[in-house]
């Protein structure tokens, strides 16, 4: 007989130390950094950005959650989920629901973030050099963009040339523009809700 799968409320320290609270996935006894209702997944970075073995699944025993990075990701990626998902009604990057996962401290590559799609629907963050980038995690704004370059490329073939690739320039303009409304929207909200009890999303001034 399997083990029974359900929703779990759970909180970690953020990367400015704030409490962060955050939904995860609790099998039996084990909890994952997966949220079931969202179908979104927090993994770590481990190894080349190449296959879908480049990172660990991320769990915990007693629902203590200890990467910070992870923690953000969790949050700024379900802010920008449920964005989309209530304002335009649109699920996941395909619009089909599918699985979302979100790659943190990604060291090879610190200074940037990426979306990657020959592998399923990944978003890559860099751990930022402390110097001129943060970790990525903390961008909610880039966690926008990301996804935003997600929907375009399962969705929308108006601005990809005859090769199948996206114009370079149409490309960043749409997910900078989309990164900038997400964030920017989210500086009006405070409490995170489940996806169910999202009110209808506007602006103060649309």
């Amino acid at each position: 007989e399997g083990q029974k799968n359900s929703i779990a409320l759970s909180s970690g320290t953020g990367i400015s130390g704030e409490t962060l609270n955050f939904y995860t996935n609790k099998t039996g006894n084990k909890y994952e950094m997966y949220d079931p209702e969202r179908n979104i997944e927090i993994r770590n970075y481990r190894g080349e950005a190449i296959n879908v073995y480049f990172s660990e699944a991320i769990t915990s025993e007693d629902n203590t959650w200890i990467y910070p990075a992870a923690n953000e990701a969790m949050v700024n990626i379900g802010k920008v989920y449920d964005y989309f998902n209530t304002k335009f009604d649109i699920k996941s990057v395909d619009d089909k629901d599918s699985k979302i996962t979100v790659v943190v401290n990604d060291y090879e590559v610190p200074n940037n973030a990426s979306f990657i799609d020959n592998i399923g629907n990944v978003i890559v963050l860099g751990m930022g050099d402390g110097i001129t980038n943060k970790n990525f995690a903390n961008g909610l704004d880039i966690l926008g963009h990301e996804f935003m370059h997600g929907y375009i490329k399962n969705t929308d073939k108006n601005i990809f040339d005859d090769q199948g690739f996206a114009i370079g320039e149409v490309d960043e303009a749409f997910c900078d523009v989309m990164g900038n409304i997400i964030e920017n929207y989210y500086l009006e909200k405070s409490e995170i809700k489940s996806v169910t009890h999202n009110e209808n999303l506007t602006f103060v001034n649309e």
